[in-house]
This record gives structure tokens, sequence and C-alpha cells, in this order.
């Protein structure tokens, strides 16, 4: 269970096993430890997984403020301090956004992105959505607990925190991808199950970026949920053999 001070704050992740190095970056207002399961069966099938908390979230430091480009900052630094050259960079839902963000800034650091219920940009209805569940009060009580599991005792405060940062302009700024995605250089999957609606993470989403991105792949399974990751775990792990193979001829 490493802790590391990157960029000038305590960072908490996850470092399993040996093979292809693969980073895997939690959603909003989350953890790594949610991918831990996963995480440890791949880490015994030839892959180096690499599972960060965000800045702010987690078990690494709960600031109440942060740069627009923190999370990939943090990112670089970390795959810098572990020795990594190059990963595939895997997000879930905001994972996704930082993922997709981290490849267009860093191509020589990245193998490929796997895109897992992609958000493109902040559009209204998932905008609204989104603000809506960092209410403490009107939270059900499981998700309250799930939230002490993931941030300790001062959840309600991280929530907080995570409301104010991501409402903050130049991070939504810095986060749409809407007019860059074209630019991008390295491969990508995208995939996602075709539980519609979902105005957090819109099916449309996932279309716009496999048209805007040069050479992307799309992999949408019926009778999903938004996510794969997690709901359908060794649906990912085949895609993720797949697209690594492909990438690596390995």
């Amino acid at each position: 269970m490493p802790v590391s001070e990157i960029n000038g704050h305590s960072h908490y992740y996850e470092d399993l096993g040996d093979g292809i190095p693969v980073v895997m970056l939690h959603g909003a207002a989350g953890s790594g430890a949610g991918f831990l399961a996963i995480a440890t069966e791949l880490s015994k099938e030839g892959f180096r997984v690499i599972v960060p908390d965000f800045r702010a979230m987690g078990r690494s430091e709960h600031v109440a403020e942060i740069p627009a480009s923190a999370w990939v900052d943090d990112l670089l630094s970390l795959l810098d301090e572990l020795g990594i050259d190059k990963a595939v960079i895997h997000g879930v839902s905001l994972g996704s956004r930082v993922a997709l963000r981290f490849g267009l800034d860093n191509p020589n650091r990245t193998l490929g992105c796997i895109l897992d219920a992609a958000i493109v940009a902040n559009d209204p209805a998932g905008n609204a959505q989104l603000n809506r569940g960092f209410t403490p009060e009107s939270m059900p009580q499981e998700r309250k607990d799930t939230a002490l599991r993931q941030h300790g005792e001062n959840w309600a405060v991280v929530l907080q925190n995570f409301f104010n940062i991501r409402n903050e302009p130049s991070l939504q700024e810095f986060y749409n991808l809407r007019g860059e995605a074209k630019n991008c250089t390295v491969p990508v999957l995208i995939i996602r199950g075709d539980n519609v609606p979902d105005p957090v993470h819109p099916l449309d989403h996932s279309i716009e970026l496999l048209k805007s991105i040069p050479g992307a792949q799309l992999a949408i399974y019926p009778n999903g949920q938004s996510q794969i990751t997690n709901a359908n775990p060794e649906i990912f792990k085949d895609l993720l053999r797949k697209f690594t193979s492909e990438l690596t001829g390995k």
C-alpha cells in the first residue's frame, strides 16, 4: 500500500504484478479501491497494474482545490517515480477524461487508452445530475457507507471539495476534449454497455469519440450498465488482453 510524495502532496496507489503496465483511473469522487479485485486478477495474468487515488480523493491527500491539470500531472510524475516508460491508461467516467487528456498531452508515455463510460465534455444534463449526487444530506445510507470506505471519516468534506473542484470552469475547460480528440495520436479503445438513457455517460459521447479519434475502436455490449470494467469484469479482461496484444504483439 505505497504512499508517495508527488507534486507536493501525498498520493496513495497500488502497484501489483509484473508485465505490461496498465494504469486504472477511477471515477468522480471515488477511489481506486473499487478496482482492487480486478487489478489483483490482472496482476496474475501478465500485467503490472497501477491503481492510484486521485489527488483530493480516496487515500490520497484531501486537498480543497487543485490546478486544472493536477490529475494528469500527478499521473505523469507517478509513472516517472515507478520507472514506467509507457503504460496503457484506462479510465472509467471521470477517469476516462483524465486518461484521454493524458494520452493527448503525453503520447510518448502512452501505449494506448481504454475509455470506459466515456465523457467527452461536461454537458448540462450530466453536469446537473452529478452535482445533485454530492449533497450528503440527500444521499442514501448505502452511498454514505461507500464514501466512508473510500475516503475515511471526513468523507463529507471530500465530497464537498470535489463538488467545488469539478465546478471550476478552468478544470472543465481542461477536460473538454470535444475539439481536441481529433488530435489524438495514440491507440484508443472505447468500451461501454448499451444502457440508455444515461445523462452522465451518454452513448452519444462514445460514438462522438469514435468518429473524432483517428483509428479508434468501439465495443458496445448489450443489456449492460454504462461502465463495463466492474459490471462485466470477464468481458473487460478479454477486451484488455486483445487490445494489449494488438499494441505489443504479445
